[in-house]
């Protein structure tokens, strides 16, 4: 008896000393900063012209990470906002190197059409151009389509040759958006919190802002059908539409690209957040989630930040999509069949081009038969 007496002891202070050396590093951790490192799964990004916005810049864990922390409490993760001090998604410093600012210039504009390109992506938003981008009338309204974008790292394979083609391209098209920041699946959120920023800036006189991918295809005549149409309930404003993922929690698999270690996000679950596909919001939301944005500290992954934190923080619930609205993988084989019902469509073809070809060509023909 004694024995189990001196063993249940020694078992306490031992678990109690190893969780105050525990909280003790990480309060540590929490002071110092920590910095990304390829094991926690992030690339550094090398220097480049304008802005040297790195995925290796340090970033502080935002409230003390203790024991007792990994649990379903994600709104720890904003609430202590003085460490909100990141130059572009709290203070809103952008630098343009393409602003395009006229874009929205049309005094009855409807809707802005928002995609999110790279800069090598010329070919998908050639494809888009001749595709939904075409569209800028429909139903008594107006349509605008733009494309936002990073830069290049400087020590790319032929950056400056892009960035060059980029610049004519956006002299002949007069739709593009880019910042000065490296363009990479780590600093997604730069370039959302962005469209955020020039969509208040310059085009805050439209009524409702799609935001999408350039490898999603858009029905522009089921969308704007469904914006006129919609809303039995009248509802133009605190509208945010979307397929919303809930439950969800970080990707804890270390090999995996979306891997995100405690370090930088010690909770359990995320916040109900859009699927990344596309969302369609009013304008007045974008406003509202920019404001959120200077409070909320940056995380790198754009969806669950801008769809999910943001709208969490203003107390802004989604609305789901229909399941007829949805986008559909599909094969090509049932392309036709599916593009009657779904106003974002992606695909799995062996040509990407094919997919476009094809599943416009039935948009159109459907839309002729309305």
């Amino acid at each position: 008896m004694r024995y189990r007496l001196r063993f249940v002891l020694i078992s306490v202070i031992t678990i109690t000393t190893v969780t105050i050396i525990f909280n003790i590093l990480a309060q540590q951790a929490y002071l110092d900063g920590i910095k990304y490192s390829p094991s926690e799964g992030c690339t550094s990004q090398p220097e480049m012209k304008g802005r040297e916005i790195s995925t290796m810049e340090t970033r502080k864990i935002r409230t003390p990470f203790t024991a007792n922390m990994l649990k379903d409490d994600f709104t720890l993760f904003y609430k202590n906002y003085k460490y909100a001090d990141d130059e572009l998604i709290n203070f809103h410093k952008y630098k343009y190197i393409l602003k395009n600012d006229l874009a929205c210039s049309a005094d009855d504009l409807f809707l802005v059409i928002l995609v999110h390109s790279a800069p090598r992506n010329h070919e998908e938003r050639t494809a888009i151009r001749k595709t939904y981008g075409s569209i800028r009338f429909h139903s008594g309204v107006s349509i605008v389509t733009l494309f936002v974008l990073g830069m290049l790292q400087k020590r790319e394979e032929n950056s400056e040759g892009v960035q060059k083609a980029v610049l004519k391209e956006s002299r002949r098209y007069m739709d593009i958006i880019q910042g000065d920041f490296v363009d990479h699946y780590r600093n997604l959120t730069y370039k959302h919190v962005m469209l955020l920023d020039w969509v208040t800036r310059f085009c805050n006189r439209t009524k409702f802002v799609v935001k999408t991918d350039d490898d999603t295809m858009v029905d522009p005549f089921h969308l704007i059908e469904f914006l006129l149409l919609k809303s039995p309930d009248g509802q133009t404003s605190n509208f945010l539409y979307c397929s919303a993922f809930r439950n969800q929690g970080p990707v804890r698999i270390r090999d995996d690209k979306w891997f995100v270690s405690y370090s930088e996000y010690p909770y359990k679950k995320y916040p109900t957040y859009c699927e990344g596909f596309a969302y369609i919001t009013s304008t007045d939301v974008i406003h509202k989630l920019l404001d959120a944005s200077k409070e909320v500290p940056f995380y790198w992954i754009d969806d669950v930040y801008v769809t999910g934190f943001l709208p969490h923080k203003i107390g802004l619930k989604h609305r789901d999509m229909e399941p007829r609205h949805s986008y559909n993988i599909m094969l090509q084989e049932n392309l036709s069949k599916n593009v009657t019902s779904s106003i974002f469509l992606l695909a799995k073809y062996p040509s990407q081009r094919d997919f476009w070809n094809q599943s416009w060509n039935d948009i159109l023909t459907h839309s002729a038969n309305r």
